[in-house]
């Protein structure tokens, strides 16, 4: 590559970041920086050849040292790697490609421009935080182990729920790792084997995962664009006698679809009818419609009504803090099961986290906005390149769920991971994994990103047509 075509890539706002910007005065790093974003997000391609040190500094108009320091901080990481007399090149993939089968593995995927992990693509939205000893001497118990989370944290979180309409005490909250080890705790807790979980036709695949290691067995309910019909709920329920309930009628997974709130209602006198466990998922609850539909659970009057959310959509995946919201006997039953599995969560995450709780609108309109942008951009380019997808309107979350006119869009996603951009196929929604005409398309991206995403989806799919 060129230093001239790195520097368009690169653009000019990484050596001038915001005054509160922690790499504002290091140069160095906020290169490293600037550069490992290009290379994660794919558009520095694996294999491809870094400029040399002294053409880069006179590109860039930064001392040599500067850009040796950048370039020793990524070989540290493991994403270039550099031979003596050969030069610097992004470092290959660091695991050959292969199909994946569970929702780890979709995070997980390494295939140059990554659409597929629904995630925020870094930290650097949510502004400055930070922690010192005197923030960790403050905590009680000052071991540090703490099975139910931060008090303060605790707190917060149960002050969300009473804002959307469920009275929350701070004993009714649990703090956890993330929504998913939320929803592994509450499975490994109420669910036995040969135990029946109704799920809804299109949902989250961590939660299938979790069904099969439970040993259970996923029923699934039929939705449309309006969310679960109540009336065939009513009738699985009565027939099935399922253990637990999984349901996300706000800012649905993955479809982007919010129920209204008077089907919510038809939902939770059908659910008040029912000796299930329910849980209802807002992990992304606060990226959808506003103003924001009232909670399921707040609707329910006798069924025991388990809410689950999570920092990572809004914040960071690595942030790892997400929360149980329980009462009463139940509640006691999740404490008890955790004790075996954990000792609590992460005590410098909960602190970073009471930080960004404190400023939680502002940090959730500024994610709308920009997703509302993503959105539009994404939606527009497949479109114009793809005129043959259906690409749906604008929904809640940060994902579209685009239809192919396949019956299994499974082959074309493995030839589009090949081509260098990584998608998740429809399958690994639904229970039992079977074909599906749908892919799952990240937006939470650069518009570069984007834009080459859309690029190497359309090449694939050229491709596929031509064979």
């Amino acid at each position: 590559m060129e230093s001239d075509d790195l520097t368009v890539l690169l653009g000019p706002d990484w050596a001038d970041p915001p005054s509160d910007h922690p790499t504002r005065n290091n140069l160095a790093r906020r290169l490293s920086l600037a550069l490992r974003t290009l290379i994660i997000g794919g558009l520095l391609a694996k294999g491809t050849r870094l400029p040399s040190e002294r053409n880069l500094a006179r590109a860039l108009s930064v001392s040599r040292p500067t850009i040796t320091t950048a370039i020793d901080d990524l070989r540290a990481q493991g994403l270039v790697e550099s031979r003596r007399g050969s030069g610097t090149w992004v470092a290959k993939a660091r695991q050959p490609l292969r199909e994946v089968s569970t929702m780890a593995e979709v995070v997980l995927v390494d295939s140059g421009i990554n659409l597929a992990a629904a995630a925020p693509p870094d930290a650097s939205h949510i502004g400055p935080v930070g922690i010192d000893l005197g923030d960790l001497m403050s905590v009680s118990p000052s071991h540090g182990y703490d099975p139910l989370g931060l008090p303060r944290l605790r707190e917060q979180i149960a002050a969300g729920f009473g804002a959307a309409g469920l009275r929350t005490g701070s004993d009714d909250v649990i703090v956890t790792p993330g929504a998913h080890s939320a929803l592994a705790l509450t499975i490994g807790a109420l669910v036995s084997a040969g135990d029946r979980v109704v799920v809804e036709e299109y949902t989250y695949g961590g939660v299938l995962d979790l069904i099969k290691t439970a040993r259970a067995k996923a029923v699934v309910v039929p939705r449309d664009s309006g969310g679960v019909d109540p009336e065939v709920l009513d009738g699985l329920l009565r027939d099935q006698r399922p253990r637990l309930v999984y349901l996300m009628p706000t800012v649905h997974a993955p479809t982007g679809e919010s129920t209204a709130s008077t089907r919510l209602l038809e939902l939770a006198a059908v659910l008040d009818r029912s000796d299930a466990v329910v849980i209802v998922d807002e992990s992304l609850a606060d990226l959808g419609p506003e103003p924001r539909p009232p909670s399921l659970g707040s609707l329910c009057q006798s069924a025991e009504v388990i809410s689950i959310g999570s920092l990572s959509k809004i914040a960071w995946g690595g942030l790892r803090v997400g929360w149980i919201r329980a009462t009463g006997a139940i509640c006691d039953e999740l404490q008890h099961h955790r004790s075996h599995l954990e000792l609590g969560t992460s005590i410098p995450a909960q602190l970073i986290a009471v930080q960004i709780l404190d400023r939680f609108d502002d940090l959730v309109s500024g994610r709308r906005m920009s997703l509302a942008e993503k959105s539009l951009h994404l939606r527009c380019g497949l479109a114009a390149a793809l005129p043959s997808w259906e690409v749906p309107g604008a929904g809640g979350g940060l994902c579209a769920w685009v239809k192919l006119p396949l019956h299994d869009a499974g082959p074309f996603v493995t030839r589009a991971a090949e081509a260098g951009v990584a998608v998740m196929a429809g399958s690994m929604a639904r229970a039992g994994r079977g074909p599906d005409p749908h892919i799952r398309i990240c937006f939470d991206r650069t518009f570069s990103e984007l834009d080459e995403g859309v690029a190497r989806l359309a090449v694939s799919w050229s491709r596929r047509r031509t064979r």
